[in-house]
């Protein structure tokens, strides 16, 4: 069971009850002759879940998104007459119009096509 981004490994003793409102959570029941056994099954269980052996996708939104973030620039909104006029030069080629942090650079970004 996973709580908090952590594997829990709630154990019970084999004749003991558990209130109404966890009763239903999985647990490993032992009792004293076979703790040991059981633990070290549960630890290895949740070892094996909870591995990570191959790291986190990464979105290719995100890596653009780094990788422009690492180049200093951000998509320009085409929200005013100027910003659309100069989108509007290199939409032909499917470019899109990024701009500095600053303000002051316009950069288009895009595939260069063999025209």
């Amino acid at each position: 069971m996973l709580g908090f981004n952590k594997y829990v490994v709630p154990f019970q003793k084999e004749l003991q009850t558990l209130p109404f409102n966890v009763a239903g959570l999985e647990t490993v029941k032992y009792t004293n002759a076979n703790f040991a056994q059981k633990a070290a099954l549960a630890l290895d269980t949740a070892i094996i879940a909870s591995r990570q052996d191959t790291p986190p996708a990464v979105v290719p939104d995100q890596m653009l998104e780094a990788f422009l973030l690492a180049q200093r620039l951000l998509v320009v909104h085409i929200n005013t007459d100027g910003n659309r006029n100069i989108y509007n030069m290199g939409r032909p080629l499917g470019f899109n119009l990024l701009m500095a942090f600053d303000g002051m650079r316009y950069t288009f970004f895009g595939n260069f096509t063999s025209l």
